[in-house]
């Protein structure tokens, strides 16, 4: 049979730059999931979670070394990376992940808005405040709020996420399962009025783009 294709000289010279430190930040990030996770496992034996997740769930962390940029504060896209290891902690803690890896189902992120507030500075303790913010029959909106250490809101990060049957790859509606998985019907979200604007914005913006795109490349569900 025919000798497999060979990379050319520019694809091993990116295979050589990038190759390694991309794996590198892989495994650094699975670590983290790893340790976060853990962490929501051993909270969950010592302090059952309020029934409904009725409050927002804390996470604590500081900015490290890897997650600042030249200026020095909290990298932008290191927000985004905090927050999904906020909501790792949340799924270990409230018993999500459990039930999602028994059903073997997959929680895959829809859409994400973040806005920015205030900088966090380096080595800085912070707080990420994640509460379920809504749901309806296709997906949940899950609310980030970032609090630096004075207590001002630093940022705002909204996540939809849909819920996949990966034996089949169909779309499965929420509520059900949630109730299934945390024992309880979903508390109704508790949110600040400024929580409650920067939702109505993150799901108006949603609808724009939806609108865009299905008008250019057809419907999206």
């Amino acid at each position: 049979g025919a000798s497999p294709q060979q990379p050319s000289g520019v694809e091993r010279c990116v295979l050589r730059r990038w190759g390694r430190p991309t794996m590198v930040g892989l495994l650094l990030h699975s670590a983290r999931i790893a340790g976060t996770v853990t962490m929501g496992m051993l909270r969950r034996r010592i302090s059952p979670p309020p029934a409904g997740l009725a409050v927002p769930h804390i996470y604590r962390a500081r900015a490290g070394f890897l997650d600042l940029d030249p200026y020095l504060h909290l990298n932008n896209s290191a927000y985004t990376v905090h927050a999904e290891l906020a909501r790792w902690n949340l799924f270990a803690y409230s018993g999500l992940l459990g039930f999602v890896l028994r059903r073997k189902l997959v929680l895959l992120v829809a859409n994400s808005s973040i806005t920015y507030r205030s900088p966090i500075g380096p080595w800085a303790p912070f707080e990420i405040h994640t509460q379920l913010a809504g749901w309806d029959e296709r997906q949940i909106t899950i609310m980030h709020t970032f609090i630096s250490k004075k207590g001002r809101r630093a940022a705002h990060n909204v996540v939809s996420a849909r819920i996949m049957d990966a034996a089949t790859g169909s779309l499965m509606a929420p509520e059900p399962l949630l109730v299934e998985a945390i024992g309880a019907p979903p508390a109704v979200p508790n949110l600040s009025r400024e929580e409650e604007e920067v939702l109505r914005r993150f799901h108006a913006l949603n609808e724009v783009v939806r609108d865009i795109t299905s008008s250019r490349w057809g419907r999206t569900s």
